[in-house]
Parts: C-alpha cells; sequence; structure tokens
C-alpha cells in the first residue's frame, strides 16, 4: 500500500493519512516508513481516541470504504467488507467527515517521537552522570575511611612502640613500630624519632 502511496505522491496527488495516538505509540516504525516515503500523516489530537474510520476519499467522486483495514491480515486471512461508491454527493458528506477531523490533529507525530526520544536520551545521560556522580562520592568515602583507618594504624603502632619502650620488651621492635609510622606521616613518632633516637 505504502508503494501505492508513493506512486500517487509521484504524480502529484495530494496525500493525507490520519491516525490515533494508540496507533502511533504501538507501531512507531509505520511513521518512520511514512515519513521517509515523503508521506504527509497527522494523528488526532484527543488521548484514548481511536481512528476506527476505514474510508478513502479520491478527488470529489469517489469513496471507498467498508470494514476492511488495509492491512495484510484483512487482506489474507479476515473477512471482510469493502465498498466503492462513485457518487458526488456521498462523497461530499465524507469529505466533510475527513475536514472535521482534520482540525483535531497534531503536527508531524515523527517530531513528537523524536522529542520523545531525545527527552529519554537526556535522562539516560542525566542517570549515567548520576551514577558517576554517586561512584566518584562512594571512592571518595572508600578513600577517607582508608586513609582514616591508616591514621588508626600508625597511631595504634605508635603508641604499641611506646607501651613496649617504656615497660622495657622489645625495643628494637618498638623502634621498627615507630619508624614505620614515621615514614606514613605520623608527626607524632617523627617527632619522637628527631628527639630520641639518631
Amino acid at each position: 500500500m505504502i508503494e501505492a502511496l508513493k506512486k500517487a505522491k509521484a504524480n502529484e496527488i495530494e496525500i493525507l493519512l490520519i491516525f490515533d495516538q494508540r496507533q502511533m505509540h504501538n507501531n512507531q516504525s509505520i511513521f518512520f516508513t511514512l515519513n521517509n516515503a515523503g508521506l504527509t500523516f497527522r494523528t488526532l489530537n484527543i488521548e484514548n481516541a481511536s481512528m476506527h474510520h476505514k474510508f478513502i476519499v479520491i478527488d470529489d467522486i469517489t469513496t471507498i470504504t467498508g470494514s476492511f483495514n488495509w492491512t495484510h491480515s484483512a487482506q489474507k486471512k479476515n473477512y471482510e467488507n469493502i465498498v466503492i461508491i462513485k457518487d458526488s454527493v456521498v462523497t461530499e458528506q465524507y469529505k466533510n467527515e475527513f475536514d472535521r477531523i482534520r482540525q483535531r490533529i497534531t503536527s508531524n507525530p515523527i517530531d513528537d517521537i523524536l522529542k520523545q526520544k531525545e527527552l529519554l536520551e537526556k535522562r539516560l545521560q542525566e542517570g549515567i552522570k548520576e551514577k558517576e556522580r554517586e561512584e566518584k562520592l562512594r571512592k571518595e568515602r572508600e578513600e577517607r575511611l582508608r586513609k582514616e583507618r591508616e591514621e588508626q594504624d600508625k597511631k595504634h603502632d605508635f603508641e604499641l612502640a611506646m607501651f613496649e619502650i617504656a615497660s622495657g620488651q622489645g625495643y628494637n621492635n618498638a623502634i621498627r613500630r615507630i619508624k614505620n609510622a614515621a615514614s606514613l606521616g605520623h608527626r607524632e613518632a617523627q617527632l619522637w624519632l628527631s628527639k630520641h633516637y639518631k
């Protein structure tokens, strides 16, 4: 059907297709196909409203209507009916109905789809940035805790060394502890070495 519509458009026949919003959301790929084919289509600007009409108005004389949905299932599987009416009076009524519907259509739904896609991508990027920020905070927190534990270990080593020296237990081992604490930046250990150990 799309190929037939493309041929009609190539012959400078004006074509306007109208869908409902449910059709747009359920089958977005067909809209991109129509858009790429250069066909003009719009959606109803009424939420939850169905485009249940099935008719084609050709020029000012012919109307094609019936239960036929112009789908593969309608053509190959379903029991359908299609009526071709060549009557200007009847066709005028269908044209009036089409014009009434035309007043309730939106802009190109592709624009809406692309805006939704852009919004989703923006939210995705914001989500990624938020996760990156959380990961950075987690690493900073872990680094802070590591340094606190390291500081506690240095303090513990120095205090244990002072106890060993005061009690006369393991002087050499105590000096090793103090040197280790001093090498890790423990200020008290550094001061003690500068005063008591050459």
